[in-house]
């Protein structure tokens, strides 16, 4: 197993906690998030129940084989590009350096939304894409945030954190050579008691994409985190933050009908400057 997968859970469960606390006191907006809609609940429900006729085979993998891949120079040699839609953290840090101190962050591969949206020759919308990434109505979030990140810094938030396939298993992989950690078992194992049951739960579909609660099928968007080491404050991750874009300014850049195309970041300068 990756040595980023390798975390001390009590210390990263305390951190997560905080994280929670933080993001509920300062996220604009999120106290006005409704947990309650009767359609978020029945996702959230049907979430908790993860079954085989759900396991999608088209998530997009993380490898130099994947063109959907935006990559910071040489495919499967450098860091990809992801994005989290979030609030004003990272405001003032394009460009630079920034090391997550404050915990997991969860992400999905930087070209996938945009995609998702121009393939269906839609308008993007935040309640859309509230119902796409499984968010509640009226979550708050104001800023899409891209960043650079090692793909040894992510993992599936699955039984099966591999990052460099197109599905997620149900259960814990076995067999020489495909165990998993078992710090990450009780990292996994704790989130999923507690992702349903809380007072602003997620239907959070534990097999590597984001819950749709706005389609039939519920397959959102491929789904990955960006895992945090808490040894010492040299094992934080750092990324470095491409792009911040309000909302407004996010919309902007879609262009319905015509989607975009992976790639390095030297090789798809088109692509990257309407992404940026």
């Amino acid at each position: 197993m990756k040595t980023a997968l390798k975390i001390r859970v009590r210390v990263l469960l305390r951190i997560l906690t905080l994280f929670v606390i933080m993001g509920l006191a300062l996220a604009p907006g999120l106290d006005a998030a409704d947990y309650n809609d009767p359609v978020y609940r029945a996702a959230v429900a049907d979430a908790q129940i993860a079954r085989p006729a759900e396991i999608s085979r088209e998530l997009w993998a993380i490898t130099a084989y994947n063109p959907d891949m935006i990559w910071q120079g040489t495919p499967g040699a450098s860091k990809v590009l992801v994005l989290t839609w979030t609030g004003p953290w990272y405001d003032g840090f394009e460009g630079r350096n920034y090391q997550l101190t404050f915990g997991p962050v969860w992400v999905t591969p930087a070209g996938q939304l945009k995609a998702w949206f121009e393939a269906r020759h839609r308008q993007p919308s935040v309640e859309r894409i509230e119902q796409l990434l499984g968010l509640p109505t009226d979550s708050g979030k104001t800023r899409f945030v891209q960043m650079w990140v090692d793909p040894a810094d992510l993992f599936r938030p699955s039984p099966d954190p591999e990052i460099t396939d197109s599905e997620a298993e149900l259960d814990y992989p076995v067999g020489a050579g495909s165990s998993v950690d078992a710090t990450y078992r009780t990292w996994f194992d704790a989130l999923k008691i507690t992702q349903y049951l809380d007072p602003t739960p997620y239907p959070w579909t534990r097999l590597g994409y984001t819950y749709d609660w706005g389609a039939d099928d519920h397959v959102g968007l491929s789904e990955f985190v960006i895992s945090v080491n808490i040894r010492s404050a040299s094992d934080h991750p750092w990324v470095v933050v491409a792009k911040v874009y309000t909302n407004e300014e996010f919309f902007q850049t879609f262009s319905p009908g015509n989607p975009g195309s992976g790639g390095s970041a030297a090789s798809s300068g088109c692509f990257i400057q309407a992404l940026h």
